[in-house]
């Protein structure tokens, strides 16, 4: 236990004893000294419980400092591995473009919705009913948002380069380009390329894939 520096017990019996009448006992005398020394102890005792106080509050303030930066790697890491992912999912959408130009004699959609019939038909083709294909059927099965699951995967934009926001978080925006309408009469509009970015946590990826004839 911290023992009391001497001179503040002393000084405090000296006022003790001086604010004492010549009427007061040994006794008197006694019982008011120890009653000053007592206050002295609990005194102290706050004072030292108030400094374990505040280095208890620093020793958590820097465990919760701690914490934050152990989150924020964390955080980090996660956003890098979820950033890998947005980068193959843009090259599974590149794969489902060429494969869908392959079927539409090099052409390729211009919206979601559109199949590889459409496309033919746009450029004089017969209908045909089986060419039923679109980029979200070729897309594979596990083609899902890496940073949330309640966020689309994909999505087109005509704007080049798109515009970016939190709503479009891990998503990757596929940008026709060269956009046309090969035959008069013919419904429909095809494009001659791609570009695909990745709509990253910060903006947008500065990682692109292009195609155009």
């Amino acid at each position: 236990m911290r023992q009391f520096p001497t001179t503040v017990l002393v000084f405090s019996c000296l006022i003790a004893f001086c604010g004492c009448t010549q009427e007061m006992t040994e006794e008197e005398k006694a019982a008011e000294t120890g009653r000053i020394m007592a206050r002295a102890f609990v005194e102290e005792l706050a004072k030292l419980a108030r400094e374990s106080l505040k280095k208890a509050d620093a020793e958590e303030a820097g465990r919760a400092l701690a914490r934050a930066f152990a989150d924020e790697l964390q955080k980090l890491a996660e956003d890098s591995f979820k950033e890998k992912e947005l980068r193959s999912n843009m090259h599974r959408t590149q794969l489902a473009l060429e494969d869908f130009s392959t079927m539409a004699e090099g052409a390729y959609p211009v919206e979601r919705h559109q199949t590889v019939r459409d496309v033919l038909v746009a450029l004089g083709f017969p209908r045909m009913e089986k060419a039923n294909k679109s980029i979200d059927t070729l897309l594979p099965s596990s083609f899902q948002n890496p940073f949330s699951e309640k966020l689309p995967a994909l999505s087109v934009s005509h704007k080049d380069p798109p515009d970016w926001s939190l709503e479009l978080l891990g998503q990757v925006i596929w940008v026709p380009v060269k956009v046309y309408v090969p035959k008069q009469g013919t419904p429909g509009r095809v494009a001659r390329g791609y570009k695909i970015y990745g709509a990253g946590p910060l903006g947008l990826l500065d990682f692109v894939l292009e195609y155009s004839q």
